[in-house]
């Protein structure tokens, strides 16, 4: 976040909306899945969590992955169409 913030990337604007504030909680995901060797679960558990919206790069990867984990632990899902984004247009349908 601080390199888009702060190096006056290409990216900047959108970083700068999309920015944590004080209150926000992050996960920080190392694999595919917001799920695998995460806290995300504990997180949205203590949450009360029941219906996840999804948005991202790599839509046709990390979202999909991340889709798939969480409807396997019965959340509701929702993925807007045009917030989500892969490496071609075939690949994020």
């Amino acid at each position: 976040v601080e390199h888009c913030l702060n190096d006056n990337v290409r990216g900047k604007p959108v970083a700068e909306r999309l920015k944590p504030g004080p209150d926000d909680y992050f996960v920080l995901k190392p694999k595919h899945s917001g799920f695998y060797a995460t806290t995300l679960e504990t997180l949205l558990h203590y949450l009360g969590a029941r219906t996840l919206v999804l948005a991202g790069f790599a839509g046709n990867i990390c979202v999909l992955f991340t889709a798939n984990e969480a409807y396997m632990r019965d959340y509701r899902l929702v993925v807007p169409a045009d917030c989500t984004a892969s490496n071609t247009e075939a690949e994020n349908r």
